[in-house]
C-alpha cells in the first residue's frame, strides 16, 4: 500500500472515475453483514425497516442527516412498544381441594 502511495499515485490520477468507483463498490460490499440482515429479517420487521430505511438514507442524503433519521425511527419505536406494554401474570396456579 505504501509503495502505491509513494510511487505509483500519478498513474492511478489516470484512472476514469468509473472504473475508482467500481473499487469502491467493490471494496464497500465486503463491509455488509448479510448475516446480519437476515437475523433481523427473522427477527423484528420494524428494526430491519428501520435499517434499510438508515441504508438508503445514508446513500440519498448522507450519514448525518441518515443517523438522525435513525435516532427518530428508534425513539418512535420506544414509544410505540411503550405505549403497548406487554403484560403477563407471574405466579403459579392454586391447586384445589388439598394443602
Amino acid at each position: 500500500m505504501l509503495v502505491v502511495l509513494l510511487f505509483l499515485t500519478e498513474p492511478i490520477g489516470y484512472l476514469p472515475e468509473v472504473v475508482l468507483a467500481g473499487i469502491i463498490v467493490f471494496a464497500a460490499t465486503g463491509l455488509v453483514d448479510l448475516a446480519a440482515w437476515r437475523a433481523l429479517a427473522h427477527g423484528s420487521r420494524v428494526e430491519l425497516t428501520i435499517a434499510a430505511v438508515t441504508a438508503i438514507g445514508m446513500v440519498t442524503v448522507g450519514l448525518l442527516a441518515a443517523l438522525g433519521l435513525a435516532v427518530l425511527l428508534s425513539v418512535f419505536d420506544v414509544v410505540r412498544r411503550s405505549a403497548q406494554p406487554h403484560d403477563a401474570v407471574l405466579g403459579g396456579a392454586r391447586r384445589r381441594g388439598g394443602s
